[in-house]
């Protein structure tokens, strides 16, 4: 199984026909992916459902980052 790497850097542009996701690891290798906006959506969504569920743990076991100030 290969080796998970560090996420160093993500970014999309807009492009004709589309969007182009850069994806860079911590080993300076890049990846870039064409996406439709469908396929964009999908990934946001999923991400957001994510962040959702972390946020909705942290505030179950008391680390709300409200409770800094």
């Amino acid at each position: 199984m290969p080796r998970s790497r560090k996420l160093s850097r993500f970014d999309v542009e807009s492009q004709r026909d589309g969007f182009v996701m850069t994806i860079e690891d911590d080993r300076g290798e890049t990846l870039e992916i064409v996406a439709d906006r469908d396929q964009l959506e999908l990934i946001a969504d999923t991400l957001d459902d994510l962040l959702a569920e972390d946020d909705d743990a942290d505030t179950v076991n008391g680390d709300s980052d409200d409770d800094e100030d």
